[in-house]
Formats: structure tokens, C-alpha cells, sequence
């Protein structure tokens, strides 16, 4: 590479990009953003590297800027408000169209398959800007949005979370949605996945939704009685348990 001395010098404009590493090691593509009074600008950062199971949306509520419908890139929770405490998700509303690709004008570049293997995955949600806010949910559902065919409802149920996400939590000036991440969670309680069905009510035969993402191996007790059953394994997150007669009991998914 040439020296920088070498290089023209050039005037910056609002529509300039930079690409480099933030103060956290993380790599970024950096725009000038959008001029201020007396030609000034603010670098807005786009964050363009991460976990490779990760995936990059910009939090939007239906009001930001006008909108009034959810946009390329974005994510939305359970509800429209500005601010929503990662406890009280339910439902995160996504984006086909990840952020990265959403602002490459035409993008046809699409999460749609990775965004599946999510389903029985314990996942971590997180402002890219202050790692603090965040959320960890086991996602127990995906599904194409009834009113926006480019969006996923993505089904959660809440494990442990801080703060809240919000759509400008870092106090940026100008003032523009945050980008948040959602990405695989492997924490320290987070060792090979396992499950324990009860199953109250006597049957001959047991339906087990496991949400591992995998074909596990089966235990099954009746009684004091341990023993390997006749296993149908439906998808990766279910099966079903197969007995002579009928009985209740317990079943162990590992």
C-alpha cells in the first residue's frame, strides 16, 4: 500500500463511508451522515462484521420519520412503542432483509434460511452500541408476518435480559435508530442441550417438544423403571415416544 502522504487530499461529504474497528474491536462501515447546520456532519456506524450466526437490524417503531409501515432492515417487538423492556417481549417482528443488505439500494440478499435454524436455539438480542442492553430468549417460533410477507414474527420466551431496547438508547446525536444484533447464545449454563418431558396423563403414546434443534437421545421412566423407547423423531424439535400400553411418566431428551 502506498503511503497516505501520497494520497489527493479530498473534502468530505455527508454521503462519504469509512469502514473500521469501533473502541469494542468491532468492524464497522462508518458514514458521515446526514449534514447539520453550517455544513457540519455526525459519523453514523453501521456495524458490517460480527458472529457469523449473527445477524444486524435496526430497531424501528411504525412512527419513526413518518413510515407508518415497517421497514427494509428493521426489527420491531410485540408492541410499537419507542422503549419496551426485553422482559416484556414476546415476539420480535424481522426483517427478511437484514440491515447490512437493506441499505444496498435493490438488495435481494435474504436471512430467510439462517433465520430458521434460530428455531430451539437460545439466542442473545443486543444494542451493537452498548452491549449491556440485552435480552437472552429461547425462540420457540418463526413464521411469515400475515400483514408483511418481508417479515418474521420470531416467537420468544424471555430467560434473563438488562435494561431495555429502545430506539435511540445510546442518546446519539443526530438522533437515529439503534442497530441491534440477534445472534446464537452460548452462556455459562449453556453446556450440551437437554430436556425433561412429564407426561401427567396415561397414553401409550407421548408427544415431546423438545426445541433442542436436534435428534436427541431418549430415556424414558415409568416407575422406577429406566429404559431406551420406540422413538419417532417428527423434526428436529420434536418426537414422539412409542408404548405396549398406557402410562405416565417422564422422559429425558439429551
Amino acid at each position: 500500500m502506498a503511503r497516505i502522504s501520497t494520497y489527493t487530499i479530498d473534502s468530505l461529504d455527508p454521503n462519504d463511508k469509512l469502514h473500521g474497528t469501533d473502541q469494542n474491536g468491532v468492524t464497522r462501515n462508518f458514514q458521515m451522515g446526514p449534514s447539520t447546520g453550517g455544513g457540519n456532519t455526525t459519523i453514523v456506524n453501521y456495524i458490517t462484521e460480527c458472529d457469523p450466526s449473527a445477524l444486524g437490524w435496526q430497531y424501528h417503531n411504525l412512527n419513526y420519520n413518518g413510515n407508518g409501515t415497517p421497514q427494509p432492515g428493521s426489527i420491531i417487538g410485540n408492541n410499537n412503542n419507542v422503549s419496551t423492556a426485553f422482559s416484556a417481549l414476546s415476539t420480535l417482528k424481522v426483517s427478511k432483509f437484514p440491515f447490512a443488505t437493506a441499505l444496498a439500494s435493490g438488495s435481494n440478499m435474504t436471512a430467510e434460511n439462517i433465520l430458521a435454524e434460530y428455531l430451539g436455539q437460545r439466542v442473545k438480542f443486543h444494542d451493537v452500541s452498548n452491549p449491556n442492553y440485552y435480552g437472552i430468549f429461547d425462540v420457540t417460533g418463526i413464521s411469515v408476518n400475515n400483514t408483511h410477507n418481508d417479515f418474521f414474527d420470531v416467537a420468544v420466551t424471555h430467560v434473563s435480559s438488562n435494561s431495555s431496547w429502545n430506539s435511540n438508547p445510546s442518546g446519539a446525536n443526530p438522533a437515529v435508530p439503534a442497530v441491534y444484533v440477534l445472534e446464537i447464545w452460548v452462556g455459562p449454563d449453556q453446556g450440551d442441550k437437554h430436556f425433561t418431558h412429564t407426561q401427567q396423563n396415561a397414553s401409550s403414546t407421548w408427544t415431546v417438544t423438545h426445541n433442542l434443534g436436534k435428534f436427541p437421545a431418549v430415556q424414558a421412566v415409568i416407575g422406577n423403571t429406566i429404559f431406551i423407547p420406540d422413538v419417532e423423531h417428527i423434526n428436529n424439535n420434536q418426537l414422539k415416544i412409542y408404548l405396549s400400553s398406557d402410562n405416565s411418566g417422564k422422559a429425558y431428551c439429551n
